[in-house]
């Protein structure tokens, strides 16, 4: 069975389950980025499901998130994994994962990698990931900490501008890309990727993947430009007001 979208949070009761039963956690809230004191409450949920006897696996829509954009949140999740694992997580069953691996690298990278080394820390994996870039690990690994920095500050913008635009994390998010992404965040960004580029000029594979990251980024700006002026235009715009 499952503790699926509005019934998703822990009985309190004091039902008994048994082993038998095995549930699927599937919340309908807790989205990334979380404050502390919604990250606790998140994760008291699952181990109250986890105190009735049942067997848990995580089933959440979590990683469906963020659209095209760079919304990291590796170490919160990360945490919630490792609460998960030493709470009776028997599987994971994680639904549509964007796949944005340009511009949303370390949270598809540690999801992945939890599945191996579920003890190590994000930042453990967080340095293997970077590692791929060679000589210009650092400046990839500043890159990124931008972007977390970006998202777990944006909290209450993003939950506000969802709820002000009848938005969905997981259905029609670039509706809010324009709002939670505007055109002058992504300049620091653009930056740091020309010192990555510099720096790794010559290694071919790490360079290549500079680039990668680069055509992610650029695409996310354009999305973000393309969603300010297709949602405050009228859905027959024309080619001119939306370049």
């Amino acid at each position: 069975g499952y503790a699926y979208f509005n019934y998703f949070s822990a009985p309190t009761s004091g039902i008994k389950l048994n082993p038998n039963i095995l549930i699927g956690y599937c919340p309908s809230a807790g989205w990334f980025p979380r404050s502390d004191e919604e990250h606790v409450w998140m994760k008291q949920q699952w181990t109250g499901w986890r105190e009735t006897g049942a067997r848990l696996f995580m089933r959440t829509n979590h990683l469906l998130d963020g659209y095209c954009m760079p919304f990291i949140f590796a170490h919160q999740f990360a945490d919630e994994f490792h609460h998960a694992v030493k709470h009776g997580m028997v599987a994971t069953d994680y639904d549509s994962l964007t796949g944005h691996w340009a511009t949303q690298g370390p949270n598809l990278y540690v999801a992945s990698r939890l599945h191996v080394r579920p003890e190590a820390s994000a930042d453990e994996l967080l340095a293997e990931y970077f590692s791929a870039f060679g000589a210009a690990s650092s400046q990839v690994k500043n890159y990124f900490a931008y972007w977390e920095n970006f998202t777990t500050n944006s909290r209450e913008k993003i939950n506000q501008t969802m709820l002000a635009l009848q938005t969905s994390r997981w259905r029609n998010w670039a509706k809010a890309a324009h709002v939670l992404y505007p055109q002058e965040c992504f300049t620091p960004a653009e930056a740091m990727l020309e010192e990555a580029a510099k720096a790794a000029r010559s290694d071919s594979e790490a360079a290549a993947r500079v680039t990668f990251l680069q055509l992610g980024l650029r695409h996310a700006k354009l999305c973000a430009h393309v969603s300010a002026q297709l949602s405050l235009a009228s859905s027959t715009a024309s080619k001119d007001e939306i370049k």
